[in-house]
């Protein structure tokens, strides 16, 4: 059986793992480049220091960025829907199954 301070610690690392998935979604520091000038290159914009910052299009944007928006995005989706599923299964019933279950869903998740 796993104890209730493993359960709420695993708890409180699960919420860390999603509440980080995105923060990095949004960030705009996936690809930093420092010559000739220094540039930030996120999954949703790309920013210059001198002239500030451009959305990123639909077609002018290589095929792994629209790879990496669509599995950060379903991350973060399933993260949440596992951190979820933890809290319900394990506030409503202490039992092996929902925590298998609930870890399972967890795992896949990527997290």
């Amino acid at each position: 059986m796993l104890s209730p301070v493993l359960a709420v610690t695993g708890f409180a690392a699960s919420c860390t793992a999603v509440l980080l998935y995105v923060i990095c979604t949004a960030s705009d520091a996936w690809l930093v480049t420092t010559y000739p000038q220094r540039t930030n290159t996120g999954l949703w914009r790309h920013c210059v220091d001198e002239t500030g910052c451009v959305a990123l299009g639909v077609h002018n944007i290589a095929a792994y960025v629209h790879i990496a928006r669509a599995l950060m995005i379903s991350a973060c989706i399933v993260g949440g829907f596992a951190v979820m599923l933890y809290a319900v299964f394990v506030r409503k019933s202490f039992n092996e199954k929902s925590i298998i279950a609930s870890c399972t869903v967890i795992a896949f998740s990527g997290e």
